[in-house]
């Protein structure tokens, strides 16, 4: 697989997980999970594809410095999160408590996903440059 596309492939296999996880919790009826949870889900799958993308076409432009392009895409997710959140508060979505822990868990599992992803790709980079 191309060294472009893996990270991706991992992207779209951890969100595959996650769907999985919210189907068995919906299909057991937990109550723990909003109504918009499949939507939350697809905003963040899409946001971490275009995040992830910046830092790695910026890594590929600047030779593996990746620091401002990371800035860049972990203030583009969190401000695109904010804004979301807030355009659902604002049209009035029910069980806010809810909303609140679903969108706030998920935003942290995928930025932990970009975390450990940038992490893993970073480590045989940096031992070719030794």
């Amino acid at each position: 697989m191309n060294g472009h596309r893996k990270p991706f492939f991992k992207l779209i296999v951890f969100t595959a997980v996650l769907a999985a996880v919210f189907f068995l919790l919906d299909y057991l009826e937990s109550g723990l999970l909003h109504r918009h949870i499949w939507r939350f889900l697809s905003f963040f799958a899409v946001q971490g594809y275009i995040t992830s993308k910046i830092i790695f076409l910026g890594a590929e432009r600047s030779n593996g410095y990746i620091v401002p392009y990371y800035f860049a895409a972990m203030f583009l997710r969190f401000f695109c999160s904010i804004f979301v959140a807030f355009l659902f508060l604002y049209f009035g979505v029910e069980h806010r408590l809810a909303f609140a822990l679903n969108f706030f868990i998920l935003y942290l599992c995928f930025l932990w996903f970009e975390i450990s992803l940038l992490l893993t790709n970073l480590r045989p980079n940096s031992k070719k440059s030794n």
